[in-house]
């Protein structure tokens, strides 16, 4: 947080560069979504960034994290129409799958 202090509640589009799937919130809320990410996935941030050059689009990690923000949202918006389910605000995020892992742990039958 001391590389965005005093631009806290600032929209976020308005800290940070290079954007493409989120916005529309305070830049605070996009570094406790990052941290939330890496312990959902068990990765550092090194794992989608070049250290220092967060804007960078050199990893293809990233674009793949972005494809997955855009797939829990679709998720989410199905299961918003499903009726009558026991949960009032069904949803899944990254830990839904990952389980702090980077690979998704698959059934075994």
């Amino acid at each position: 947080m001391l590389a965005i202090k005093g631009r806290e509640k600032a929209p976020v589009d308005s800290v940070f560069e290079n954007l493409k799937v989120l916005g529309g919130f305070p830049a605070e809320n996009l570094v406790f979504a990052m941290v939330k990410w890496s312990e959902a996935l068990g990765v550092s941030c090194d794992h989608c960034h070049v250290t220092g050059e967060w804007p960078s689009d050199e990893k293809r990690e990233k674009g793949i994290a972005r494809k997955m923000v855009d797939l829990g949202e679709q998720v989410n918006a199905a299961l918003r129409e499903i009726k009558g389910l026991k949960s009032e605000r069904p949803g899944v995020n990254c830990f839904t799958c990952h389980r702090g892992a980077l690979k998704p742990a698959r059934r075994k039958n």
